[in-house]
């Protein structure tokens, strides 16, 4: 998908030539952008975080997704049809939300976003562009060009530092590891061990590099390229926090139908099965999922169930579409 061309701020400033609800829809974005700016700049610097939502569909008639990376923005629109075909649409949306953000036209990065469930997306470029982003006492490296995600998710950033304060001394195993976010905040936290599972060794390769670049030691920890349905089939060590993320669609086979592709709906009372089969006496499993229609159904053997969503969603990520998360403690005996 090419980006689209984003119109400057002066042809913004001069909406004429557009239809009068796409004017509407600009300026509804610009004034709750920067009201949700100014709402949060101030307590985002005083925890040492850069990158940060700044609006997520707030408006039911403006569907779009604004995120800022330091001094750049992510505007991605929620596609629907009402909006294909119109004119520099999304590149109005963009310029609409630098100008409420302070932030120049020229860091503003075009996506979409399909609403309609098990789309894949392929890559979006080969620039391999990287910056750093602070979050608390941790960097990460994301790309805002290649792919539609960047490399970090915001709504887990509380989930992040509190497995981080929970880590000391204990064997960690993250699967479905995307850019190893969680992976660096169990090592920070003194975990003695991590563990960090994807299929991709691309991301698996990002999750080293953002080791390196917290100075985070890969010994004794280990980065394992290969399906987590594989891994956990095969793997005999135990753990004593489980973090599990999975998408909500994949082609790779599922657990209750090997053959078939992996659908979160169908597939998470076995993979949590076989995640409780891998966790010491006494450990934590965290299962998180970000499917709008998830109801949870889990299995009996797991006590001491509970949603912990109301404590692991941050105030920038409350509007929109956020994940669910739930929280399994095994018994000690």
């Amino acid at each position: 998908m090419s980006a689209p061309t984003l119109c400057t701020l002066e042809e913004f400033s001069s909406l004429s030539s557009a239809e009068p609800w796409v004017q509407s829809h600009c300026h509804l974005l610009e004034n709750r952008v920067r009201k949700n700016a100014r709402h949060l700049r101030k307590r985002m610097a005083r925890q040492a975080i850069d990158s940060y939502r700044l609006y997520d569909w707030d408006i039911p008639e403006v569907r779009a997704r604004v995120d800022r990376y330091g001094e750049n923005l992510v505007v991605s629109e929620y596609e629907r049809a009402q909006t294909q075909g119109v004119e520099n649409y999304l590149a109005h949306l963009g310029a609409a939300a630098a100008a409420g953000a302070g932030v120049h036209p020229q860091n503003v990065h075009l996506k979409s976003r399909r609403t309609k469930p098990g789309v894949r997306y392929e890559r979006q470029g080969q620039s391999g562009e990287r910056f750093s982003v602070q979050e608390g006492d941790l960097k990460f490296w994301v790309n805002l060009k290649d792919y539609l995600d960047t490399g970090l998710f915001f709504d887990h950033r509380k989930t992040r530092a509190w497995l981080q304060s929970e880590a000391e001394g204990k064997s960690c195993l993250n699967l479905y590891a995307y850019t190893g976010a969680f992976s660096c905040s169990f090592a920070e936290g003194r975990a003695r061990r991590v563990v960090t599972v994807d299929q991709s060794a691309t991301y698996l390769r990002w999750a080293q590099d953002n080791f390196d670049l917290n100075r985070l030691t890969r010994e004794p920890h280990a980065f394992v390229h290969t399906d987590v349905r594989n891994y956990l089939e095969e793997a005999k060590e135990r753990f004593d926090i489980i973090f599990v993320d999975p998408p909500s669609f994949s082609t790779v086979g599922g657990f209750a139908e090997p053959e078939s592709a992996f659908r979160i709906t169908q597939d998470y009372r076995p993979l949590l099965e076989k995640c409780w089969q891998r966790l010491n006496p006494g450990g934590r499993l965290i299962f998180s999922t970000n499917h709008a229609q998830f109801e949870p159904n889990f299995p009996l053997e797991f006590t001491q169930a509970q949603e912990i969503t109301h404590g692991t969603m941050p105030e920038d990520c409350r509007v929109g579409r956020g994940h669910r998360a739930f929280a399994f403690q095994k018994s000690a005996t």
